[in-house]
């Protein structure tokens, strides 16, 4: 009787544990990022212009452009691009480090990817929230950056990826 009963426990032992194993969801969530943005995604990456409006016969744009490792920004009707090294940092990162006044940092959230200055105590006209999406402009499909709030409810800006094509749809 000892040895039927021990047996009918192993089996039923087994017989559980395999169906555990088999019924245990797998757990493929994604792990939390522990640092900032060491690149920037290959989907930003390009110079991107806004039309900023005609003086005195001549068009100004804005513009930024994205490399792995660099964010420059083009603003106030200037014709050069001024440019922030990317750095990575432990997270969390507030903004607060002291130093290096030139560079910037990028995080990644909800598809969104926030860039902002080293330093909060510099001041980096063009940062905040970019995405790249493609939107409908008078008919015609167009693949755009935008630079929007954190809540993705207002478009601030929005980039084209020729100065042709920011001139075109400025009055959209």
């Amino acid at each position: 009787m000892k040895l039927t009963t021990l047996v009918t426990a192993t089996l039923l032992t087994l017989t559980l544990g395999v169906a555990g194993v088999v019924l245990t969801p797998a757990t493929t969530g994604h792990a939390k990022a522990k640092t900032t943005l060491k690149t920037f995604p290959k989907q930003l990456r390009g110079t991107w212009y806004a039309d900023a409006g005609k003086i005195d016969g001549y068009h100004y744009y804005n513009g930024v452009r994205f490399t792995a490792k660099r964010f420059y920004f083009q603003a106030n009707v200037t014709k050069n691009f001024v440019g922030f090294p990317l750095h990575a940092h432990k997270l969390p990162f507030n903004g607060t480090k002291k130093g290096h006044l030139e560079w910037a940092y990028a995080t990644k959230h909800h598809g969104l990817v926030k860039v902002a200055p080293w330093n909060r105590n510099v001041t980096l006209p063009l940062a905040g929230y970019y995405r790249k999406t493609t939107t409908k402009i008078k008919g015609h499909k167009v693949t755009v950056v935008q630079q929007v709030s954190a809540n993705k409810k207002y478009v601030n800006y929005q980039y084209y990826a020729t100065k042709k094509l920011a001139r075109q749809f400025a009055k959209h």
